[in-house]
C-alpha cells in the first residue's frame, strides 16, 4: 500500500522569523510539507492560486489588511483549501469574524505547537478547529447575551439547544454539529425540532435564517 501524499502547506505572515520557525517545525513532522511563504494578504491569493495548497496557515493581521476578505475570496473561489487563522490576538469577536468569512481554524501563536498539528489534522478532514480556551469564551459570549430586542424567549433554549443554534449561526451542518458535541445526527434533528417549537418558527430554513441574522451577535464592547 503506497503512503499517503503529505498534507501541503501554504505559510501567510508577515513576519520572517515566525515564517521561518514554523517552516522548520512544519517540515519535521513526517506528513506535512510547506509550499511556500508569503507575507501579504495579495500574496496569498495569489499563492493558493500557483502553489494549491491543502491548508493555508494565516496570520490575522498582514500590511495592506485584506486577510478577512482573502479568505472570503478563498472560500468560495477555491473552497478545498482550509485556512487556519495562526494569530497572538485571542479575542472572541476576531475569531468570530474568521469562521464567519470561512475560515476553518483559529489558533493562537501562544498555543503548544500541538495545538497546531491538532488543528492541521481537523481541518484537512473537512472539520472546524479552535483552541479549546477561546472555544469556552466563545460559547459563554454566546450564552450571557442579553434578551433579543426582537422579544423571543430565547432563554427557553436549554445550554444544548443554544450551544446547536450557536453552531448554525457559525455555518455548521448538521454532520458536524454532531461531530463538534459528541452526539449523533439524529440526535442534532431532534435539537433543531425542539428549537423551532419553542422559538416559534416553522421549517429549518426559518431556524437557519434566524441564527445568521440575529440569535448570536457578539455585544457591543
Amino acid at each position: 500500500m503506497s503512503e499517503p501524499s503529505p498534507i501541503r502547506i501554504l505559510i501567510a505572515d508577515d513576519h520572517a522569523v515566525v515564517r521561518a520557525g514554523l517552516r522548520s517545525f512544519l517540515n519535521r513532522q513526517p506528513n506535512l510539507v510547506v509550499v511556500g511563504e508569503v507575507g501579504t494578504s495579495a500574496e496569498m491569493l495569489d499563492g493558493v492560486r500557483q502553489l494549491k495548497p491543502d491548508v493555508v496557515i494565516a496570520d490575522l493581521r498582514m500590511p495592506g489588511g485584506g486577510v478577512l476578505e482573502t479568505i472570503r475570496t478563498l472560500s468560495v473561489e477555491i473552497p478545498e483549501v482550509r485556512v487556519i487563522v495562526f494569530t497572538g490576538y485571542d479575542d472572541v469577536a476576531d475569531a468570530v469574524s474568521a469562521f464567519r468569512v470561512g475560515a476553518a481554524g483559529y489558533v493562537l501563536k501562544q498555543a503548544p505547537e500541538s495545538d497546531l498539528l491538532a488543528a492541521i489534522g481537523r481541518v484537512r478532514s473537512g472539520r472546524r478547529y479552535v483552541d479549546d480556551p477561546l472555544a469556552a469564551r466563545m460559547m459563554q459570549e454566546i450564552l450571557d447575551l442579553p434578551p433579543l430586542d426582537q422579544g423571543t424567549p430565547t432563554e427557553l433554549l436549554s445550554d444544548r439547544e443554544a450551544a446547536v443554534l450557536a453552531l448554525m449561526a457559525r455555518g455548521y451542518t448538521g454532520p458536524e454539529i454532531a461531530a463538534e458535541l459528541g452526539v449523533r445526527v439524529g440526535t442534532v434533528e431532534s435539537y433543531r425540532h425542539r428549537i423551532r417549537k419553542k422559538l416559534g418558527l416553522r421549517s429549518r430554513a426559518e431556524v437557519t435564517e434566524f441564527a445568521r441574522r440575529s440569535t448570536f451577535k457578539l455585544p457591543e464592547r
